[in-house]
């Protein structure tokens, strides 16, 4: 993952001024190019009898990451308070993140797109510690 630039995302104001407010966020924060994909509905599968039916997604940039939470840039706003699977996929690390997020924020941006911040959720049918190693190993990096 050593050829992927990654950048430290902004310390001020969630609109990027200076205000003094500064983010509310506890961890660094880093800006890359990934990309994360929610789950918006749940897919009917193969073996329940019926046609099956695709999970309904949303694919979203991520804007910037830390171990504990995404900003995604998404084509529509999203449910705040919402719990969702998420698919991340990291710079070159050839497998994604398995994930369970929650939606914390959502705000509309100009062309349609929104911002959504979503905070990862530790679980056991996720790949949360693999995430939390990643994040490390990609802030340790030179």
């Amino acid at each position: 993952m050593s050829d992927v630039d990654y950048t430290f995302g902004n310390p001020n104001g969630p609109n990027g001024d200076n205000d003094g407010a500064g983010d509310q966020r506890e961890d660094y924060r880093l800006s890359a190019s990934a990309v994360a994909v929610l789950e918006l509905e749940s897919g009917l599968p193969e073996e329940s009898g019926q046609e099956p039916v695709p999970a309904r997604t949303l694919p979203c940039r991520i804007r910037d990451l830390s171990a504990k939470g995404l900003c995604l840039v998404a084509p529509q706003a999203v449910t705040v308070g919402a719990l969702l699977p998420a698919r991340v996929a990291l710079g070159q690390n050839p497998e994604s993140f398995e994930l369970t997020v929650e939606v914390v924020w959502c705000r509309t941006e100009s062309e349609g797109l929104s911002l959504v911040g979503v905070e990862i959720q530790d679980s056991d049918d996720s790949s949360y510690v693999d995430w939390v190693e990643a994040v490390a190993q990609v802030m340790t990096e030179d």
